[in-house]
């Protein structure tokens, strides 16, 4: 039975729950543990904006009540979670936590953790201080930035277990991707698709005034034509070994599809738009694509659609 375990960053806020129960639900559980790892603030989080020292909350004493609350909130909601993660089939000893003392600042402290060798690092979407304009929080943006040697987890979507799209290409990073959620899916998922997209090669050929012509117009599609009978040639292969690769590793091959998304204006945008048309829960996809960006610690496609995936759990797979 292959060991595999999960930093699960906790601060009691509702998306953190969320990201346990997803856990939960989602995760296969033989040979997982989990560790529950909550950052504690020794001040008020405004103070830290005007470096503040603990010692100046009106005495040593009120400083030191108020980390002993902090303290004494984080141990609740923790031994809640895992309550939580016991009660969905894991044994009492595969779950460890942890309260600490913030250091660094919360996502450096998370990332810091994350060092000590986990197989994912699992995280809300928004937490305990959600800005309403953004589109994801602050530590969540942070350690799907930082830890890019670490598949990530950012939990937006339904708690219950269900579907899961894998965006796929021919890249070592899709494959990566594929063959981490072989590893860590509940077998019982209830359906995993195989899915790619075709971007467009080129846009609408030129209208006269602007030069263009018949032979423009059908040369241009004609192009687009044989690159997408390539792509789907190429990614046909690669579906069949992904198909195969779920079957050997226990999942229901008929809880597995495939499909291609052709002439699309935007992969990030076809992905998204497919999870949440089809009921998708999840997205899995790898970080970098064929085309990996030197100097950057993610893809276009890959930040876009986290960016784009609101209420979809994303998968950010290294």
């Amino acid at each position: 039975m292959k060991k595999r375990s999960i930093l699960i960053a906790v601060d009691g806020s509702k998306g953190g729950m969320s990201a346990v129960r997803y856990a939960a639900e989602t995760a296969r559980p033989d040979g997982l543990s989990i560790h529950l790892f909550s950052v504690m603030s020794p001040m008020p989080e405004s103070f830290w904006d005007s470096e503040i020292e603990p010692g100046s909350l009106n005495g040593k004493d009120d400083a030191a009540r108020w980390e002993q609350e902090q303290v004494r909130i984080a141990e609740g909601f923790l031994k809640e979670a895992k309550q939580m993660l016991v009660a969905s089939g894991l044994e009492p000893d595969a779950v460890t936590h942890k309260v600490h003392r913030r250091e660094r600042g919360v996502a450096r402290d998370i990332a810091m953790e994350a060092q000590r060798g986990y197989d994912s690092v699992v995280l809300g979407r928004r937490g305990n201080n959600p800005a309403a304009e953004l589109p994801i929080g602050s530590v969540a943006t942070k350690i799907a930035n930082t830890l890019h040697h670490f598949p990530v987890w950012i939990v937006a979507g339904p708690a219950e277990r269900s579907k899961v799209l894998v965006a796929m290409d021919c890249s070592k990073s899709a494959l990566r991707a594929l063959d981490h959620a072989c590893d860590m899916l509940h077998p019982d998922c209830p359906e995993i698709c195989l899915c790619h997209v075709i971007r467009e090669a080129v846009g609408q050929a030129p209208g006269p005034d602007a030069g263009g012509s018949d032979e423009t117009g059908k040369f241009l599609a004609e192009m687009n034509r044989k690159r997408t009978e390539k792509a789907e040639t190429d990614m046909g292969r690669c579906f069949m070994g992904g198909v195969g690769q779920l079957k050997s590793r226990g999942f229901d091959p008929d809880r597995v599809t495939t499909r291609i998304i052709s002439g699309a204006a935007s992969r990030a945008g076809s992905v998204v738009r497919e999870a949440k048309n089809n009921g998708y829960g999840t997205i899995i996809l790898g970080r970098q694509g064929l085309n990996p960006e030197e100097g950057f610690f993610m893809g276009q496609v890959c930040s876009k659609v986290l960016q784009l995936a609101a209420g979809i759990t994303v998968w950010i797979v290294s």
